[in-house]
């Protein structure tokens, strides 16, 4: 391996163990190092060390300076952005504080603005997990962006057009915008393990390099102009994007790998590595991006795969297809391996099947990616751009099928919970991994990485319960579906979405989400018979054999209704009837049913209203799952047991306009949290609620599926912690004092 990539190595290991806090490893390397060089009279070890005790401290600047800006910004009364995602009233919108590297994201009250526009956001700011968010947003002095940031939204706008119904999955393939994928195909993806090609990186970035190097070559222009002009546009295009470290990186790449042909000089392939990955010597921060270690460890593990394809004779014999297989395969297999620690830390979960999955899916991208961008670049030239779009169509549907048909086969993800001394040794053994396969003698290699492997295997990689409580809002696009997991792992699982003509929410989302996290299902609620509740129920009982099955009984009930209690009977599950004051103890969480009595939902006016009501206590933290209730059963527990209505965190359906219609409800519940689960494809659903209204003019938070996905609410009985669209930040409780919780009574039979 070349000096300079051995450099950056050790420059990009520095930085990582600054921004985790570690500074005397570093020191004490940098001490050792100058010793043996000076012993060895060797000045190589002394520069490494050096090298990653510089990182270590220039990372520890940054992050110095980055806490001092936050810091300064969270006493401000505006910050000054610039936005990354549409902003309007009652939406989330992420941005970027304009006078440092900090991400900020907004609940926007007042003011709209486009991705890319620069603005004044003023309100209630806090620290978040991503950098600060302002509650209650308001927008003001609102600007044109950068010309590129413009560019890219009329791209998009382009791609909608272009796209139609496949927009969402073109948008996330041509400029790096996954904000309209929904969580049942994000969810569909990761298990197949093909995630990796709906974010823009080295793969989609080769792809049409080599399409626009081609197109350049038909339109007769020399080998040498057609590559600097292919240079160009890719250079034009990564700008456009927002210059994300992965795309940077291959664009570098690129860059240098030209410039080397046009000057026939040899380069080592850890050299150009080497280059593409030395974005932190510009901005250091790069080196905490998922998508930057991801990007680097997968072309570290394709060099390594090069290099050992080479070493083996049976791989130079195979011709045609077979080749192919067989070089896509070992190579999606050693990149899976190698990056697994990373994958398996930030997302907790790991795609066994994703080596085959790949080996499908790698042709179907290499043919639709290309397309698209023509597609796109010639949009100017509409009947040949809407030829070009059609024909990416059916590639699209082909590239979801295999990941529909992958994510379909039993245990093709295993959901994990890598302790840090685990990923650790996972990266040791990639390292190893890697290097006996480049080296000519990987004897000490191999040793170093069975020894890491072994050492590994005494670390438990299912996951545990997570120590606090957490109320999960799944987005199933109809209908409602919510989760509770205990601090044990445990759960109860409250509702599953809707039921359509060839599938249903419980089987495509709520199945998938529970099992990915791992844990027992104790129990399964069903608040009501309307079919975008009850619609997934008994493909969830089927799938997750809840040991309890407890039933809000309407009179009568669809087809959906009696599928459940026909699944629940096949697979075991203790029936029983949701009466008043039941209640259902999992570990600390405490399920209480309040009312005088089911009367109000057996005779509601719609199979869609009159659901039931379930009050739940953790520690000091009350939540109220108020679904769609019946205004009748409203009123005579406002009237009668207003406690039970009082929460800090309340869901409560978009469309439940008989609560709407009681002005006292709002000051009632009085919550901090607001979860309101809207369809997408119905967005309007929920805009004119009153109660809603209410409820955030009052100050509550408005957390909506269709604006944020799933959205998690961690609780530890004293405070409150909301996980949504990529974020996470702290709310406060109630300053006013809980009652004492009464003892929970018995399940009835």
């Amino acid at each position: 391996m070349p000096l300079f990539a051995v450099g950056v190595v050790a420059y990009v290991a520095g930085l990582l163990l600054g921004f985790g806090g570690h500074l005397a490893g570093p020191i004490a390397a940098a001490v050792a190092g100058v010793v043996w060089s000076i012993e060895a009279r060797r000045a190589r070890p002394a520069a490494l060390a050096l090298l990653l005790c510089g990182g270590a401290f220039v990372a520890r600047a940054a992050a110095r300076s980055d806490a001092r800006c936050r810091r300064s910004l969270e006493h401000a009364r505006g910050i000054p952005v610039v936005l990354q995602s549409p902003a309007a009233p009652g939406s989330f919108a992420s941005a970027r504080a304009v006078a440092c590297p900090v991400m900020v994201s907004l609940s926007v009250l007042r003011g709209s603005a486009d991705a890319g526009s620069r603005a004044v956001a003023s309100g209630a700011i806090t620290s978040s997990a991503r950098g600060l968010f302002v509650q209650g947003a308001n927008l003001s002095e609102i600007r044109p962006g950068p010309l590129m940031a413009r560019w890219r939204e009329a791209a998009g706008r382009q791609v909608d057009s272009l796209f139609g119904a496949d927009a969402p999955l073109a948008r996330a393939l041509l400029v790096a915008d996954r904000r309209g994928l929904s969580a049942d195909l994000r969810n569909r993806y990761a298990a197949a393990g093909l995630s990796h090609m709906l974010s823009i990186s080295g793969l989609h970035v080769a792809l049409i390099a080599v399409a626009v190097d081609l197109a350049f070559q038909l339109l007769r222009l020399s080998r040498r102009r057609a590559s600097a002009a292919t240079l160009v546009v890719i250079a034009a295009y990564v700008a456009m994007l927002g210059a994300p470290p992965p795309a940077l990186r291959a664009a570098v790449m690129l860059g240098l790998w030209m410039f080397s042909r046009w000057w026939q000089r040899p380069t080592s392939p850890w050299a150009v590595l080497a280059v593409g990955a030395a974005i932190p010597l510009v901005d250091p921060r790069v080196v905490t991006d998922v998508g930057y270690q991801l990007s680097v460890a997968g072309v570290a593990a394709l060099v390594g795969t090069a290099r050992l394809s080479a070493r083996w004779p049976w791989m130079a014999r195979l011709r045609g297809v077979g080749s192919t297989v067989a070089s896509t395969a070992l190579a999606s297999t050693m990149a899976a391996t190698v990056t697994a620690p990373l994958v398996a830390w930030n997302f907790g979960r790991m795609s066994l099947i994703g080596p085959v999955a790949n080996v499908f899916a790698a042709p179907v991208m290499a043919v639709v990616q290309p397309i698209m961008f023509l597609s796109l670049a010639l949009s100017p030239l509409r009947p040949v751009a809407r030829v070009l779009a059609d024909a990416a169509h059916p590639l699209l549907r082909a590239f979801d099928a295999v990941a529909s048909a992958a994510a379909s086969v039993p245990g093709a993800s295993i959901a994990v919970a890598p302790s840090a001394s685990a990923v650790v040794l996972g990266c040791v053994f990639a390292v190893a991994l890697v290097t006996a396969c480049v080296s000519r003698f990987p004897g000490r290699a191999v040793v170093a990485g069975a020894a890491a492997l072994a050492l590994l295997a005494w670390e438990p990689a299912a996951p545990a319960g997570s120590g606090t409580t957490e109320l999960h809002m799944i987005d199933v696009g109809q209908g409602e579906a919510l989760a509770l997991r205990t601090a044990r792992g445990r759960w109860v699982v409250v509702d599953a979405g809707a039921r359509w003509r060839g599938g249903d929410a419980g089987r495509s989302a709520v199945v998938p989400y529970v099992a990915h996290r791992g844990g027992r299902v104790a129990a399964f609620v069903l608040t009501g018979a309307a079919a975008d509740r009850a619609g997934g129920a008994a493909s969830v009982l089927q799938a997750l054999k809840p040991g309890t099955f407890y039933d809000a009984a309407p009179a009568a009930g669809g087809d959906p209704y009696r599928d459940a209690l026909l699944a629940a009977r096949a697979n075991g599950a203790g029936w029983h009837r949701a009466l008043p004051g039941d209640s259902l103890v999992a570990d600390e969480v405490t399920l209480t049913f309040p009312g005088r009595d089911s009367t109000p939902r057996l005779h509601a006016p719609s199979a869609n209203r009159g659901s039931a009501i379930i009050r739940v206590r953790v520690g000091e933290v009350r939540i109220l799952l108020l679904g769609n209730p019946g205004r009748a059963e409203l009123q005579w527990l406002l009237a009668n047991d207003g406690d039970a209505l009082a929460a800090d965190v309340v869901a409560i359906d978009g469309r439940a306009r008989d609560a709407g219609a009681l002005p006292a409800l709002a000051a009632a519940v009085s919550p901090r949290i607001v979860l309101v689960p809207v369809d997408a494809r119905r967005p309007d659903a929920a805009a004119a609620s009153p109660l809603l209204e209410r409820f955030a003019a009052a100050g509550a938070q408005l957390l909506r599926t269709d604006r944020l996905g799933s959205v998690v609410v961690r609780l530890d009985g004293r405070s409150l912690r909301v996980e949504a669209d990529g974020d996470a930040w702290d709310v406060p409780l109630r300053s006013s004092p809980t009652p004492p919780a009464a003892s929970p009574a018995p399940w009835r039979r």
